[in-house]
């Protein structure tokens, strides 16, 4: 079971974007009103943002690009794109465009962190996060082994 913990921010953030996809959820009513009663319905909208991120990603030629399912592991987000880039302006590059790309889909309070690093920048996007590395410090974390672990259910919760 997830559990939120949210600003006040945050939560009229996640009404914006609601309003924004509000044709998209409304598309097919009957099946998507009892989707958003359980999140699945916002589920399916971060599903679809999950692949424009990583379209773009993949546009912008980042490297070794990989997703990884949160759902059943954290309450931080529901997905983690990690990428590398091929020097500290392109990982700039990337981190920019995506953050445009998440407020653009109605993403409105993401932000970027390590943007004075030249080894690492993080696009946290709410539910879903991208992390963007230059390969060696990639390597060195090695996020995608320690999330790729399944976790015990007593861990679940951070």
């Amino acid at each position: 079971e997830k559990k939120y913990f949210f600003t006040k921010n945050v939560i009229v953030d996640k009404i914006k974007f609601l309003f924004k996809n509000y044709d998209y959820i409304m598309k097919n009513k009957e099946k998507k009103l009892t989707a958003l009663v359980d999140g699945k319905g916002v589920d399916r909208i971060f599903d679809n943002i999950k692949k424009v991120i990583e379209k773009t990603l993949d546009d912008n030629k980042a490297v070794n690009i990989v997703t990884i399912d949160l759902k059943n592991k954290t309450s931080v987000a529901d997905y983690m794109i990690i990428a590398s880039g091929t020097s500290s302006r392109h990982m700039q590059f990337l981190s920019e465009i995506i953050l445009e790309k998440f407020k653009s889909e109605g993403i409105f309070n993401s932000r970027i962190e390590g943007k004075e690093s030249e080894d690492w920048k993080l696009v946290d996007g709410m539910d879903l996060i991208v992390h963007i590395f230059n390969p060696e410090k990639r390597k060195f974390y090695d996020l995608e082994k320690m999330w790729s672990e399944l976790i015990p259910k007593e861990k679940i919760l951070i």
